[in-house]
């Protein structure tokens, strides 16, 4: 294959991911970059190519001209294989680069701290493992204070130690960053506070997050004054009902959240009441996500009454709930009202027999098991 890669001039996207190719394959296409002129994306999620196959690939790229992203998720990546990631400053085309789910410890974070300081073309990045201690979060963060390129940053920590401060320092010093994910961290009030003073940020996504006492308080009182973030993702964080109804206070007053997931987070038809009312005052927001919740009938029959007098939603998010063929028929019925909803996902498949009654064109995505 690789041999067939050279002599290719329209191959732009190439994705091999969860391909056992091994450090052997790895060298292959570190070959083939070194001539290979089409090819802009690159995807080697899970393929095993290991410390030297990382090392072949930083190094073919120090010459390759057109590959613009490189996914290098779970690789099995340690500190011998990160050291040649210098290499990459030498590129000037790429611009995304993700090394989440590697074993990189605190002397390899130290070397792509170097990297990232000397870099000036890429603008997402992502990182991060088990293998991430809080004193290689902090080597990471002060690089990015006065980074001038970079947009997105995806981080993913298993440590128990709250990151918020350098969250916070991070947000309230970035200029460029329009898209931050944290995964499997510790965060508290004042990431909330640091978002208040923050211009840039457009998206921002939790997943997997222990929440300190007082934040959702504190974001709560953030959104209802911010006129920036369009994307906001809490998901896998057990908010419960409360958490829920902090969320959708902020969303009476904000105005430019177009997307809200709140996906697997305990939420009940207390919770989905509290947003049900916000839906019916809001008139921005186009996706809501609900999946992976514990919301009856009762509350599905609060969603779809809310439906009837917004304007705005497009796309909602339903799978793996509680309800019955009870709430399903509910929503049905506002549809006959809401002209605005395209996109269901997450209900029956008689559903689509249901719609037809409406009159109304839209997609009905199952949940499948």
């Amino acid at each position: 294959m690789a041999m067939s890669l050279k002599f290719n001039h329209s191959l732009t996207v190439l994705n091999l991911s969860f391909n056992a190719i091994g450090c052997e394959g790895a060298k292959d296409l570190a070959a083939a970059l070194k001539t290979i002129k089409t090819l802009a994306v690159l995807k080697l999620a899970r393929c095993q190519i290991g410390n030297e196959g990382a090392q072949e690939l930083f190094s073919a790229l120090r010459e390759n001209e057109t590959l613009t992203s490189l996914d290098l998720y779970h690789n099995s990546i340690g500190d011998e294989g990160i050291m040649g990631i210098t290499a990459l400053n030498e590129n000037k085309s790429l611009t995304t680069l993700k090394l989440l789910e590697n074993a990189i410890g605190l002397e390899g974070t130290k070397k792509i701290v170097i990297f990232l300081k000397e870099n000036k073309s890429l603008t997402i990045f992502g990182f991060g493992s088990e293998t991430l201690t809080h004193d290689g979060v902090k080597l990471i963060v002060t690089s990015l204070m006065h980074n001038d390129s970079l947009t997105s940053l995806e981080l993913m920590t298993y440590s128990n130690s709250n990151i918020s401060e350098d969250i916070a320092s991070l947000l309230s010093n970035t200029k460029t960053l329009t898209a931050l994910h944290l995964w499997s961290s510790c965060i508290g009030k004042d990431v909330a506070k640091a978002l208040k003073l923050n211009t840039s940020l457009r998206e921002l996504v939790f997943s997997g997050i222990t929440l300190e006492p007082g934040f959702l308080k504190s974001l709560k009182k953030t959104l209802i004054r911010n006129n920036t973030l369009s994307t906001l993702i809490i998901s896998e964080s057990f908010i419960g009902d409360d958490g829920a109804t902090e969320i959708s206070i902020a969303l009476k007053h904000n105005q430019n959240l177009l997307r809200l997931g709140l996906g697997s987070n305990n939420i009940g038809d207390d919770g989905a009441k509290s947003l049900a009312s916000a839906l019916r005052k809001n008139q921005t927001l186009l996706t809501l996500g609900l999946m992976e919740n514990f919301i009856e009938d009762k509350g599905f029959a609060d969603l779809a009454d809310a439906l009837k007098k917004n304007d705005s939603l497009i796309t909602l998010e339903l799978y793996n709930n509680n309800f019955t063929e009870v709430g399903t028929n509910k929503l049905v019925k506002a549809l006959k009202k809401n002209k605005t909803v395209t996109t269901l996902k997450g209900l029956e498949d008689k559903t689509k027999e249901l719609l037809i009654e409406t009159n109304r064109q839209i997609w009905v995505e199952m949940y499948q098991k």
